[in-house]
C-alpha cells in the first residue's frame, strides 16, 4: 500500500524534494506552492472524495468543507479501499468463473 499511497498522491511527499528555501518557508508556516496548484490537487482529492491536503485563506469554502464533512475519507483510508478491492477482486474473477 506504501507504493499505492505514494502513486495516488504525490503531494504529501512533496516536501521531500524542497530545496532550502522552500524548507524555510514550510518551517515558517508559508506553503511554497502557487494557489493555482493548490486548487488544483484539492480539487482533484475532492472529486476522489478525499479529504483536501493543503488549505489556504484563498481556498474555495467547498474544499475547507471537507475537513468537517464526514463523507470525505483520508488519504491513507482511501489506498486501504482501492488495495482491498484489488486484492478481492481476483478471487471475484475466480468464483464467477466456477
Amino acid at each position: 500500500m506504501p507504493y499505492l499511497h505514494l502513486e495516488l498522491f504525490p503531494e504529501e511527499y512533496d516536501f521531500m524534494m524542497d530545496e532550502p528555501v522552500e524548507a524555510r518557508k514550510r518551517k515558517c508556516g508559508i506553503n511554497p506552492m502557487v494557489q493555482r496548484d493548490v486548487d488544483s490537487i484539492n480539487q482533484r482529492r475532492y472529486d476522489m472524495k478525499v479529504r483536501v491536503f493543503m488549505l489556504t485563506d484563498l481556498s474555495p469554502d467547498h474544499h475547507k468543507a471537507t475537513l468537517t464533512d464526514d463523507g470525505f475519507i483520508s488519504s491513507y483510508q482511501y489506498c486501504e479501499r482501492v488495495d482491498y478491492r484489488n486484492n478481492l477482486q481476483p478471487a471475484i474473477e475466480l468464483f464467477l468463473c466456477l
